[in-house]
């Protein structure tokens, strides 16, 4: 059942993608199908694996609401996944309407490629590593919720919204916008940052060792820099 609502989020993802990058361009657009195409390529053989092996944090993605969950946290969350979407919906508008900046060269076109898939490799293995990784913000005592510190854990307090930040920003510049993967990432970065606070607040009334994995991992997004 789990491998199926696998193989299902992944074809709603690409519908997803495609929904909101194709309309806008108005026809056959080679980044946008390649895009699509290669990200299910991928992204089933790891949700299946991951669905066999670790179905703790596949299961725990697919959780999407909570009564338990900050209203404060619910309106941030709703303000993330809102620009996520506004963001994908700029990057057609801009390469064939808008046009602020000239079209990234194939370089930093594939560049934005690995970047993208980087992004994507992150936020897998950030799941894994983490059986409580629900995209709403609680403490899941019926699950035995602790803290995670091992892995990209180690050095990073939240991997996921580092490789989010990457896989976004990877897509915008692989379809050739630099105004989209200029602006948009600013704007998730900033909303993250919020939300990590509000996360964060959770987890040190719940968990006293929660302040001494803050003391020992810095990087709460990026390494070395926040």
């Amino acid at each position: 059942m789990l491998v199926l609502k696998v193989l299902i989020g992944v074809l709603f993802q690409a519908f997803f993608f495609g929904i909101l990058l194709l309309p806008i361009a108005g026809g056959y657009w080679f980044e946008a199908y390649f895009l699509i195409i290669l990200h299910v390529a991928i992204a089933i053989p790891y949700g299946i694996y991951s669905a066999i092996y670790y179905p703790k944090g596949m299961e725990a993605r697919m959780v999407l609401s909570s009564e338990n969950q900050p209203k404060k946290d619910k309106i941030i969350y709703a303000s993330i996944i809102s620009v996520m979407i506004l963001g994908i919906l700029l990057i057609p508008t801009d390469v064939f309407h808008l046009q602020v900046f000239e079209k990234a060269p194939l370089e930093l076109q594939i560049l934005g490629l690995i970047i993208y898939f980087s992004g994507f490799a992150i936020v897998g293995k950030a799941q894994n590593q983490n059986d409580f990784i629900e995209p709403v913000v609680e403490i899941q005592t019926d699950r035995g919720h602790r803290i995670i510190d091992t892995g990209l854990y180690a050095h990073i307090r939240h991997p996921m919204y580092s490789g989010f930040l990457l896989f976004f920003s990877g897509m915008a510049l692989w379809h050739g916008s630099i105004f989209a993967f200029l602006l948009v990432p600013l704007v998730l970065f900033f909303l993250l940052s919020l939300r990590i606070k509000g996360e964060e607040e959770v987890l040190e009334k719940e968990f006293n060792e929660y302040l001494e994995y803050k003391k020992k991992v810095k990087a709460k997004l990026i390494p070395g820099i926040f």
